[in-house]
Formats: C-alpha cells, sequence, structure tokens
C-alpha cells in the first residue's frame, strides 16, 4: 500500500503544491467533500423558502392597513386558524377609521398565496397576500354589493388598499 498523506493545503484546481506523487483517487476524494458541502448549501437555502409555503399560518398577526383610495391607516389585527385542504378560518378586526372587520366569509391558502374576504357596510372586501416568514402582506379592493343595501344609500363606492402584518 502506498504512503497515506494529510492534506492541508490545495491550489484551485485541487492539487497540493509540490506533491506530485499523490494518486488521482485520493485528490477525488479530497474535492467530493467540498462539491458535497456546497451543494447541501445550496439545496438548504433554497428549501428554506421553499418550505414557507408549507408552514403553518395559524395564529394571532398584528399591523396596519391603508386604505390608498382615501389615504386612511388603520390598526389591523388577524387571527387564522389552519385546517383540512387549505382552508382558512378566522376573523379581522380594523381600528377606527376604517371598517371592514368581522369573521373572515371565505379563506383559503395556495403555498405563499392567501386569500380572504370580509364583510363591510353595503360592500365586501377581498384581501389577497402573501406569506414571507412571519409576515403576511399584499393588497385589497371594496366590492361594492347590490340589492338592498344599494337601493337603501348604503353602498360603498369601489375602493383599495394595502396591508401589512407580523405574526406575534
Amino acid at each position: 500500500m502506498g504512503r497515506v498523506y494529510f492534506i492541508d493545503h490545495y491550489d484551485l484546481l485541487g492539487r497540493v503544491p509540490g506533491m506530485h506523487s499523490i494518486s488521482r483517487s485520493v485528490s477525488a476524494r479530497r474535492k467530493f467533500p467540498k462539491f458535497l458541502a456546497l451543494f447541501i448549501c445550496v439545496i438548504s437555502f433554497g428549501l428554506v423558502g421553499f418550505l414557507d409555503g408549507f408552514r403553518s399560518v395559524a395564529g394571532r398577526y398584528r399591523g396596519v392597513c391603508e386604505n390608498t383610495t382615501y389615504d386612511v391607516r388603520a390598526d389591523l389585527v388577524l387571527e387564522l386558524q389552519e385546517g383540512a385542504n387549505n382552508m382558512l378560518t378566522g376573523s379581522l378586526t380594523i381600528g377606527p377609521p376604517l371598517d371592514g372587520g368581522g369573521k373572515l366569509l371565505w379563506a383559503s391558502r395556495d403555498g405563499k398565496k392567501i386569500k380572504f374576504t370580509t364583510k363591510t357596510t353595503g360592500g365586501k372586501i377581498v384581501w389577497f397576500g402573501e406569506i414571507d416568514g412571519k409576515d403576511i402582506g399584499g393588497e385589497y379592493f371594496v366590492e361594492p354589493e347590490g340589492g338592498l343595501g344599494g337601493l337603501l344609500g348604503h353602498q360603498v363606492e369601489k375602493q383599495q388598499g394595502r396591508w401589512l402584518v407580523r405574526k406575534q
């Protein structure tokens, strides 16, 4: 059997300077762990972002919403429970002067995307968001509702805004 060398230094090609007698098999074995370490790092960092889309979003979130139609801001508290088939339940509390909080009428999740609706006087609000770690944020749109509410003068006009909450 040949000699065993302890190698502490490599050149850019993975060779040991001044030690040309090392066989290819020893050199190849020493390069493999470097490649493996790089591969694991790349996969790990990519996997962390990918898994955000599968982590539970259940919990209490606090933040703000801004009605960009009227340039008005309010505090926002979102409480979510996650059930089977990515269906969500929960409630939304919106501070004054904005309106539209209460029980979530419909809510779902698709990976990192979330969508839910709430009721407001004379209409409904559709909330779209994206999950980013502990944060969820996106846009909302107020849609007027026809029917008796519109006839009685309680219909809201179309509005929109943005929102951002952080898990507590």
